[in-house]
């Protein structure tokens, strides 16, 4: 985006930023982009002002870890198995221990998200529940197909790309 100002010299000042820079809040204003996460009344996680809709959970179950919405459509990522409340700082919420010591990451982009999963010993990157975490995905008006890679599409009826997820990765 590029915003041109006139300064009062008579010049002017042209402001060009490669990725979103500002995003339009529930009443309409614009304003700059906020990845910090706050708790939601109802107990999920969101960023202040993104232009994502993506809520994280709260804890408890992990049917709705993600939940992202655009234009109507939602799609929701599970992780298997329960939740804890998770801790807030800046951008990123941390679950701990999902499982013996290793933590879920999720951080708040200005256009979705970032998960990670932090593996804090060398004994818990020994835990075969590491080899393959088995994440599930729904959605409503969706047609959810693997990719090649091992990422997934989420298309609308018309087969439109609504949502897109590359393969996992691993360093």
């Amino acid at each position: 985006p590029t915003r041109l100002c006139a300064n009062p010299d008579g010049t002017f000042k042209a402001e060009m930023n490669a990725a979103p820079a500002r995003a339009q809040e529930d009443d309409g204003r614009w304003a700059r982009i906020d990845t910090t996460l706050v708790r939601e009344a109802d107990g999920s996680v969101r960023a202040r002002n993104t232009t994502a809709d993506v809520a994280f959970s709260g804890g408890g179950s992990g049917g709705r870890l993600v939940t992202l919405e655009d234009d109507g459509h939602q799609l929701k990522l599970g992780w298997p198995g329960t939740l804890p409340a998770p801790r807030l700082k800046g951008a990123t919420a941390t679950y701990a221990d999902v499982l013996p010591d290793v933590d879920l990451q999720l951080t708040a982009l200005s256009t979705g998200y970032t998960s990670v999963l932090v593996v804090k010993s060398a004994r818990a990157a020994k835990n075969p529940a590491l080899a393959t975490i088995r994440m599930t995905v729904s959605g409503t008006g969706l047609d959810i197909a693997p990719t090649r890679d091992g990422g997934f599409v989420a298309r609308d009826a018309d087969g439109t790309p609504v949502f897109e997820s590359p393969a996992g990765r691993m360093w």
